[in-house]
């Protein structure tokens, strides 16, 4: 990935970021005083910096964690569970499958953007 250009996100911008994030959070406040950048590239995968770190990537417009932001930001909502025995498949690019599941979110609908955890 080559950046194409990087520069710090207006205030109207950062909100409308944190506004988009904030809903798979408890603590959001770590976000609404972060510095938020956006990286825009040249395969069309823009990230979001907060403090210098890629926590967040655009997907269809809208802003999603990236591995290291869910790691960082531990969301709480739009979780599906995997058996530890699924990891290293899902890890070498296997699709998730319904046995490998132990749980999910009830609230995740058909095309939602879906963090993974064991």
């Amino acid at each position: 990935m080559k950046i194409k250009s990087r520069h710090h996100l207006k205030g109207s911008d950062a909100r409308k970021v944190v506004a988009c994030i904030e809903p798979f959070l408890d603590d959001s406040f770590v976000l609404r005083k972060a510095s938020l950048e956006r990286a825009v590239s040249d395969d069309g995968v823009d990230l979001i910096f907060v403090n210098g770190r890629p926590l967040m990537m655009i997907v269809d417009d809208e802003p999603f964690f990236t591995v290291l932001g869910a790691i960082d930001l531990e969301p709480s909502k739009r979780l599906v569970v995997v058996d530890s025995g699924a990891v290293r498949f899902v890890v070498n690019g296997a699709d998730i499958m319904k046995p490998g599941i132990v749980s999910a979110d009830p609230e995740i609908a058909p095309g939602d953007l879906v963090v993974i955890v064991e």
